[in-house]
């Protein structure tokens, strides 16, 4: 816990004014004063392991979790985040109920919590971590402009010489300062990745400790549009046992895809392929193996859809990582300049809201890729499983309700120093009205600076009567002339009654932050 003292007797010396007292010769020489965030940050407060006591996030300030607060019951009784050497693919592609669980960071990933990740593919069509090896992972990286910043908060059973698996919070994740301690007294430890990302501690005497990590994460790792490499700049993936690529080789003429079209076009027309897949209680029998028959069912939920998509784009030389927290499964990508999380949906339904209704939610990038209708998307169990609204009315709102929000209202944050011309997005409605879990029809163009705006992620969001929090509920891309067009599905959890739709952009290299009009 931390406390702050207000020495105020020189103060009031100076000034001439008496002291108050609360009896005789009780003199008040110091109050506590409540923590605040934006005063650690603004001050450069340090906690234990010289850790920040508090971040700018995407969605504001936070404070660190407290390094020395001893585990409580409840994260003594939590279940650890279990990690398996492979992943072994099923046939169930049913929609699963799924329990809730914590979220250890803050702003909080769930359900994306980066528990477990998978490279390369052996002869049985499992997938596993290319290489054995491991690299230290050592604190001081460095905080750039670009990057998203995260604390995390683990109570872990250590002991010499047995390395314990620890979530991460997105790809290429950088560790800016760690503690690892039980109360007061600090514990010696490192931390080493894996060549697919996983995290693990090794620490130098047995213990029941808290971990408190300060992290940094290039925001571009969680979305927006990729970038657009030819093949030979991209870095080549280990490569497929041959019964495996024999396989992938069937699956991809099915698909469409092949190494003739640039990498761009190969990801955007496997997201759209494994993003229709679709779940089923009548399961893919066994016909050739379980890597075929699953693809070419289009049958399956969230790991089944990556498991899948990693298998193909391996094949094709794309670098793809298979991705899973307790409640998810997705994939991260290589653009040619880093690994990007990509969302396949499929997600299960939700049972209970522990961790997933974090106080402080990250908001990732927008989502360059279309979704299709009544998707069951990872975020949406983020929100507590699928969810969505009655009607939706275009920002012209019935007079009943309160009055729309002002434009500054909608937009983004805008960094300090950013000098890039706002965006302006004019969105147009094809209905006034859409029911919950139905069909939202939109489109519009973005311009700055008075050019169109190309190739920008637009993120499409609602609030309901005029009040925040506002809900999202789909991104797209503008095409080459700045324009969009997108049909979103509407979450089926969203109140009843009017709801403002505008869109919002955070930009790109040349078109700055902005809103819809």
């Amino acid at each position: 816990m931390r406390s702050r003292l207000a020495l105020l007797l020189p103060v009031a010396l100076l000034a001439g004014v008496a002291l108050p007292a609360r009896g005789a010769g009780e003199w008040v020489i110091h109050e506590r004063i409540p923590p605040d965030a934006r005063d650690d940050l603004a001050m450069g407060v340090s906690l234990q392991g010289e850790i920040a006591a508090a971040i700018e996030s995407g969605g504001g300030v936070v404070s660190a979790p407290d390094p020395a607060r001893p585990p409580t019951d409840a994260e003594v009784r939590r279940p650890r985040a279990s990690r398996s050497d492979v992943f072994a693919p099923d046939r169930d592609t049913s929609r699963p109920n799924i329990e809730a669980s914590a979220d250890p960071f803050t702003p909080g990933v769930s359900p994306f919590v980066r528990v477990a990740a998978y490279d390369a593919v052996d002869d049985r069509f499992q997938l596993r971590v290319s290489r054995p090896a491991r690299a230290k992972v050592a604190p001081g990286a460095a905080v750039l402009r670009t990057d998203d910043r995260f604390y995390g908060d683990f109570v872990l059973d250590v002991a010499p010489g047995r390395p314990v698996p620890i979530p991460t919070v997105g790809p290429e994740t950088r560790l800016v300062h760690a503690r690892l301690g039980v109360g007061g007294r600090d514990l010696d430890f490192q931390i080493s990745s894996d060549p697919a990302g996983n995290w693990f501690l090794t620490a130098d005497a047995p213990a029941r400790a808290r971990l408190v990590v300060e992290l940094a994460v290039a925001r571009a790792a969680f979305g927006g549009v990729p970038g657009d490499p030819s093949w030979t700049q991209l870095p080549a993936p280990e490569r497929l046992p041959a019964n495996v690529a024999l396989a992938a080789a069937a699956v991809s003429r099915a698909i469409g895809v092949s190494r003739q079209q640039r990498p761009r076009e190969v990801l955007s027309l496997l997201v759209a392929y494994f993003r229709a897949f679709v779940d089923s209680d009548v399961h893919p029998p066994s016909r050739v193996d379980i890597y075929t028959d699953l693809a070419l069912s289009q049958k399956g939920v969230c790991r089944h859809r990556a498991y899948a998509f990693t298998i193909t784009a391996l094949s094709l030389g794309l670098p793809t990582r298979m991705v899973t927290s307790d409640t998810h499964a997705w994939v991260e990508v290589h653009d040619g300049a880093l690994f990007r999380r990509i969302d396949l949906g499929g997600a299960g339904r939700v049972l209970g809201d522990e961790g997933l209704a974090n106080a402080e939610p990250y908001v990732a990038p927008a989502d360059p890729f279309a979704w299709p209708a009544n998707s069951e998307r990872g975020a949406d169990s983020a929100r507590g499983g699928s969810a969505a609204v009655a009607a939706a009315a275009s920002p012209a709102t019935r007079s009943s309700a309160p009055a729309a929000p002002t434009l500054p209202d909608l937009e983004p944050p805008r960094e300090a120093g950013d000098d890039r011309p706002p965006t302006t997005l004019t969105v147009q409605i094809a209905q006034g009205s859409a029911l919950r879990g139905g069909e939202l029809s939109l489109g519009g163009v973005a311009e700055s600076d008075g050019e169109r705006c190309p190739h920008l992620a637009v993120d499409v969001l609602v609030r309901f009567a005029g009040a925040a929090p506002d809900v999202l509920v789909g991104s797209v891309a503008t095409d080459g002339s700045g324009a969009f067009e997108a049909k979103l599905s509407l979450p089926a959890r969203l109140n009843l009654g009017d709801h403002l739709v505008f869109a919002r952009t955070r930009g790109d290299g040349r078109c700055g932050p902005g809103a819809s009009r």
